[in-house]
């Protein structure tokens, strides 16, 4: 149902931004579990991406993660979903939706998508998310990182249940 992916979207989105560079001084770019996204409170577009993409498989949606560039976030993540209704782009940063059959999207270009089971690099000759062919069978649009045959199933980082801690009442009244 679009409405509930919209809300799960809206939820993500209300995560307060927080650079890594901010966040983890003097470090690379970290890629933070959703566990300890939400335990910080804060994090910054892969941190967003990773836990709407975490909601929405939970939900049963095919999802992906998109690495691209945006419009005016510079290199960033997307989420991408197949549904019934076609293929869609989620902000998670900001909770947007956008229709890929919609031709303005704030997603400028797909370099690569990734999912828990494989990354597959965009190989066509575009990379305009509302020209692309998603179908990541289709090995002259997409190259595997893992082919079929010799994909290790690697585990996860992430924790199989997120844990969280009742709202503070009281604390809200102060608010």
């Amino acid at each position: 149902d679009l409405t509930t992916l919209h809300a799960v979207a809206k939820f993500v989105s209300l995560i307060p931004y927080y650079q890594d560079s901010i966040a983890f001084s003097g470090s690379c770019d970290i890629w933070t579990t959703s566990e300890l996204f939400l335990k910080m409170l804060a994090g910054d577009e892969e941190e967003h991406a990773i836990l709407l993409c975490n909601y929405f498989l939970y939900l049963g949606v095919d999802s992906y993660i998109i690495k691209g560039v945006g419009i005016p976030e510079g290199e960033t993540c997307y989420v991408l979903t197949k549904l019934p209704e076609g293929v869609g782009l989620w902000n998670p940063s900001t909770g947007a939706y956008h229709p890929q059959s919609r031709p303005y999207h704030s997603l400028a270009s797909v370099y690569f998508c990734f999912n828990h089971e494989n990354i597959w690099a965009n190989i066509q000759s575009y990379d305009d998310p509302g020209r692309l062919d998603f179908n990541f069978n289709n090995t002259r649009s997409w190259k595997p990182f893992f082919s079929t045959k010799d994909n290790p199933r690697l585990s996860t980082v992430q924790v199989s249940r997120l844990e969280y801690i009742e709202t503070n009442q009281p604390a809200i009244q102060v608010l």
